[in-house]
């Protein structure tokens, strides 16, 4: 069995040539901290789902969900686009925890999970129709 490389990422520092690099192997706990750093470097909504992405693939789904929040709200009014690819990522997790909900909760919070994932597609939709990863699947 092949070992993944330690991942890191290169967030550009602000008004500078320098990057800061982030070992994903050793994310904080709070995915607020992360967000906080791309807040104060003024960093592209790209960087909200590449976090939100590690925190996910390490099992740390509320902390995926809370850099991706963050991410949509630092979005610039005149640029909303950029804010399709956060919106469906966070609507794929709330589909699988609707998915995960259906073995371990009640039926009434995998329905929730699903209409926040209807509502966060038909949003993406509405700002790009044109972007392909954006679909409901009956």
């Amino acid at each position: 069995m092949a070992t993944l490389e330690p991942r890191v990422i290169e967030v550009p520092i602000d008004n500078s040539n320098d990057v800061l690099e982030i070992d994903c192997s050793q994310l904080p706990e709070h995915a607020a901290e992360i967000c906080d750093i791309l807040e104060n470097e003024g960093s592209a909504l790209r960087f909200y789902q590449l976090f939100a992405l590690e925190y996910y693939k390490q099992g740390h789904v509320e902390e995926a969900v809370v850099a991706l929040k963050r991410g949509m709200a630092n979005a610039k009014a005149n640029d909303q686009t950029a804010k399709v690819p956060l919106l469906n990522l966070l609507a794929s997790i709330y589909v699988q925890k609707a998915k995960s909900a259906t073995v371990t909760a009640a039926p009434s919070d995998r329905d929730i999970m699903l209409k926040m994932a209807t509502a966060l597609l038909t949003e993406a939709e509405r700002i790009d129709r044109t972007e392909p990863n954006t679909h409901l699947v009956g």
